[in-house]
């Protein structure tokens, strides 16, 4: 990408119109798989707004103003005398899903790509941070942690409450395929990012009062996390997923476990046990559907199965030991 000269600014290049806007979509395309892989393979990204990546925002005149694709599409079934709407073939009263895709749908992609980037620059806000060697050796205070959260934590709830309407996932139409979802879940993740810092800086001699609002703030993000998997519509499981989403549908899981591991109380260590176990339920439920439930599901199994007590009841080793003597 850096070859390509893709962090350059082009704007006074001479280059068509359609290029240059190629050139932007491409570079923060980089940009989003740059800082959620990151995330994901615990991988430190080296591009720096204002240092190695000079691109302006993406801004309307980078899109085309329609789908090549969608137009021929179009004007195909046009051609043919039917048009998309009919193309539904109707069982009884209720018409199968037509996957022809729209103007519409052309122009909630363009804001879909938008709003990914924008969290994704939060992303890499929360990511250089809190989660660079040098920010992981010297921010290791709760007040400084919260300190510097707080700022993040604002710029996060202003992205959400400002989603336009199309996106929300109140935007729901039966029978139509939804992408909002992966959007949606991109935001969880970057929050629960936020809070697994905020949750593995606490320590013994932290005020109690201080531990038990980061922890009760921590659980309100992973139970509504896990109540939006639950709650997502074969619409949405059958649309568009960023190459990201099992890493995020994993990182749901993983922070169970470890608010799992950091409890000092039974009652709460078993909470969040149950929250995990019910979230396994749900994947594992979801997974012959759904590719990316299956995979998270996997990597999950994988991080966690080595955690005593987590996600199985299995007797410790002596127990074991106790009760073949017994049989003997």
């Amino acid at each position: 990408a850096e070859d390509l000269g893709l962090g350059v600014d082009c704007q006074d290049w001479r280059l068509p119109r359609w290029e240059r806007g190629l050139r932007r979509r491409l570079a923060w395309a980089v940009w989003t798989q740059d800082k959620w892989l990151s995330l994901m393979e615990s991988r430190h990204s080296h591009l720096i707004l204002g240092r190695n990546w000079l691109v302006k925002m993406l801004a309307e005149d980078d899109f085309p103003d329609k789908s090549p694709v969608i137009s021929s599409s179009q004007n195909g079934s046009n051609a043919n005398g039917i048009s998309s709407v009919n193309r539904a073939s109707p069982i009884g009263n209720i018409s199968m899903l037509d996957l022809s895709p729209t103007d519409e749908d052309f122009d909630s992609g363009k804001m879909l790509f938008k709003q990914m980037v924008s969290l994704s620059i939060i992303l890499g806000e929360i990511l250089d941070t809190f989660y660079t060697l040098g920010a992981i050796k010297t921010t290791n205070k709760i007040e400084q942690v919260l300190k510097l959260a707080k700022p993040l934590q604002l710029k996060l709830r202003e992205w959400y409450h400002s989603l336009p309407s199309q996106l929300s996932m109140n935007n729901f139409q039966a029978r139509k395929l939804n992408s909002n979802a992966a959007l949606t879940l991109a935001y969880f993740a970057a929050e629960i990012t936020l809070h697994r810092k905020i949750i593995s800086t606490l320590k013994p001699e932290t005020p109690k009062e201080l531990v038990q609002v980061c922890r009760t703030a921590a659980k309100t993000r992973l139970i509504a996390a896990i109540e939006f998997i639950r709650d997502l519509k074969t619409e949405h499981i059958n649309s568009f997923w960023y190459t990201c989403s099992t890493g995020n549908l994993t990182l749901i899981g993983t922070f169970a476990a470890l608010l799992y591991v950091t409890s000092s109380d039974k009652d709460e260590s078993i909470l969040f046990r149950d929250c995990l176990r019910n979230y396994v339920w749900i994947l594992r439920m979801s997974a012959k559907s759904f590719e990316k439930a299956g995979n998270g599901l996997k990597r999950i199994h994988m991080l966690l199965t080595q955690i005593p007590g987590l996600l199985t009841d299995e007797p410790s080793q002596i127990s074991q030991q106790q009760q073949q003597q017994q049989q003997q």
